[in-house]
């Protein structure tokens, strides 16, 4: 059943922005950097909307713990420098500019702070965001709903008074889980 919604949540990589392409030619160079050659395609696949925990040790089977913290350290060095040439969806963008002067608006991404934070001062969109939740503050990453349920239980809305935008299969599976409705956002 609708009901009106009291509460909108948006991802951020691939929804509000596009950086794709941007992560994996940083993650590409990072795993090359240590030696390992997975086949781009497959990464590709591996990252949309997943934690880098979650996608690095199923693309690189021989990888300890301590390689993925520092292909993670060195994707996010590299992904900084190149921040300015990811592109913005003003579409969206101005949707929530709209609905934050009468609504609640938050993120919910699988992206570090560090790494959100840099987006948001570049694209000068923080104050769009009451709350936003990433990556590397929960415990449980998409496709868990934990993030969605954090920033629902924060603003104290029922569930399916809440949209979320999100472009990912991963991403949608943790917003439907949480109770959300949820919009496909394709760019």
């Amino acid at each position: 059943m609708f009901r009106k919604p009291k509460l909108f949540i948006t991802d951020l990589d691939g929804t509000l922005v596009d950086s794709e392409e941007l992560n994996l030619k940083c993650y590409l160079k990072a795993i090359n950097e240590l030696g390992f050659y997975p086949e781009p395609s497959c990464l590709r696949n591996a990252i949309r909307g997943n934690h880098f925990s979650n996608f690095l040790p199923q693309v690189i089977n021989e990888l300890s713990p301590v390689n993925c913290n520092l292909i993670k350290k060195r994707k996010t060095e590299l992904f900084r420098n190149g921040i300015d040439k990811l592109r913005l969806n003003w579409g969206l963008y101005n949707l929530l500019d709209g609905l934050a002067k009468q609504y609640p608006v938050a993120l919910a991404t699988t992206a570090s702070r560090e790494t959100t934070n840099a987006i948001l001062e570049t694209f000068k969109m923080s104050h769009l965001f009451l709350l936003s939740i990433c990556g590397d503050e929960v415990s449980l990453h998409k496709p868990a709903p934990e993030c969605y349920k954090l920033i629902i239980e924060h603003f104290s809305v029922q569930p399916e008074e809440t949209i979320v935008f999100e472009d990912s299969d991963i991403g949608i599976e943790a917003a439907t889980a949480a109770g959300a409705q949820v919009i496909r956002i394709s760019l």
